[in-house]
């Protein structure tokens, strides 16, 4: 692909993932790394938080069959993704140097779900 479509690409993905997040969670992070995954983050207070997480799981892989037959009908390969989901705590706030700082997650929660999605 070129960068181009590279940058298309992700932008369609990410904006059907999102939107299927923002159905049942409060706040979507969405973790640019190899794999791309979102990350589902609930206030602590917040009840059922879990079921909504398994709720917006589900509605991705419904968007994500959308997609699908978008990319078929211009003639592109369909794509996959993986849905990891853990609930626990977790560090948000912006890493990095003061040259180059990226909002993120960390912790064993975040390890758990990564690892959960392959």
């Amino acid at each position: 692909m070129s960068p181009q479509e590279v940058i298309a690409f992700l932008n369609e993905y990410l904006s059907e993932m999102t939107g299927a997040i923002r159905e049942w969670v409060a706040i979507s992070i969405t973790l640019s790394a190899m794999p791309l995954w979102p990350c589902l983050a609930r206030r602590v207070d917040q009840p059922n938080r879990e079921w909504a997480a398994v709720a917006a799981a589900l509605a991705m892989r419904e968007r994500l069959v959308e997609l699908n037959r978008r990319r078929a009908a211009r003639g592109e390969a369909p794509i996959d993704n993986g849905i990891g989901i853990s609930a626990g705590e977790a560090v948000a706030g912006q890493i990095g140097s003061l040259e180059r700082l990226m909002y993120t997650v960390i912790g064993d929660t975040v390890n758990v779900a990564a690892r959960l999605e392959r």
